[in-house]
């Protein structure tokens, strides 16, 4: 795609791959600046559902300053998607929410996350499956936690991955959140992550019993309230 605002959201819509050889690839133009920022009345920007798999998204700003809901939602058996050197901001909700049976081993790597949600309960990334993948990211400026990982709806997050990001200044809004939380699963990982200045704390580990959690190597500074708090 070459340079230009785009005034559409991408929901359910892109064909997906058989494998990571073999992906579908929607990207920007080397040296060139994509924005997808749809008008008014769309839920999201971009929306992945049921049999897509398989599919890039490389080099986009996702504006969600007009919709209604999330920036980016992957939901209900979509999988292995992934993000890179990307942008997504300016959602009312979640940066990006992954939930829904099956919905697993997702990608986001060195991509900005920023500006999203209007209150606590929004976050930059909120994961509630396994197997996915936050790194070499910046996380920043979100309502409520940069990174959310909690089951909610999906039968297990387990053995997420969250390493060498730089993630500060989220959780802003009147009882915002930390940097990172993991509060349940299996096997989460965060680690070689720089935390700072986030309005609850750094690391949160706890609320719904998450076991073999595993956080090392991170630095974590000047946050209002703890660095790691274990419950």
């Amino acid at each position: 795609i070459k340079s230009g605002t785009y005034a559409e959201s991408l929901e359910d819509n892109i064909p997906g791959g058989s494998s990571w050889s073999a992906p579908v690839t929607v990207a920007a133009y080397p040296g060139h600046t994509v924005t997808l920022k749809p008008n008014s009345g769309a839920g999201w920007v971009l929306h992945f559902q049921g049999s897509q798999q398989y599919i890039v998204i490389d080099g986009l700003i996702i504006d969600a300053a007009n919709a209604a809901i999330d920036a980016v939602k992957i939901t209900s058996g979509a999988n292995h998607i992934r993000f890179i050197r990307s942008e997504i901001k300016n959602a009312q909700r979640q940066g990006v929410l992954i939930t829904g049976q099956f919905t697993d081993w997702n990608e986001f790597i060195n991509v900005n996350v920023h500006d999203n949600g209007t209150s606590k309960f929004d976050h930059g990334l909120y994961i509630s499956t396994s197997h996915n993948i936050v790194e070499n990211s910046d996380i920043r400026h979100n309502t409520g936690f940069g990174v959310h990982i909690y089951e909610e709806d999906s039968p297990r997050a387990d053995n997420n991955i969250i390493r060498n990001n730089r993630i500060f200044d989220n959780g802003y809004a009147a009882g915002g959140g930390a940097g990172i939380i993991l509060s349940s699963g299996d096997g989460n990982t965060a680690y070689n992550n720089l935390i700072w200045v986030n309005n609850a704390g750094g690391i949160f580990i706890g609320y719904i019993n998450p076991s073999n959690t595993a956080v090392y190597n991170n630095t974590v500074y000047n946050n209002r309230d703890y660095g790691i708090y274990v419950e």
